[in-house]
């Protein structure tokens, strides 16, 4: 029973590498531009906390 626990764990872990590496370029784009944006919103609220507190 745990053998085949194990096995089941690995072998889903290797499918899911297999589909993360056949989507990763279609999930990048959308993954940069999540990033660029949240980088922005940071600073956009860094920069007025900082603007108060002057």
């Amino acid at each position: 029973m745990r053998v085949n626990v194990l096995m089941g764990m690995i072998v889903g872990g290797a499918i899911g590498a297999a589909a993360t590496i056949v989507a990763m370029p279609y999930i990048q784009p959308q993954m940069k531009r999540i990033i660029r944006q949240g980088r922005k919103a940071i600073n956009t609220h860094m920069d007025k906390m900082t603007e108060d507190g002057g």
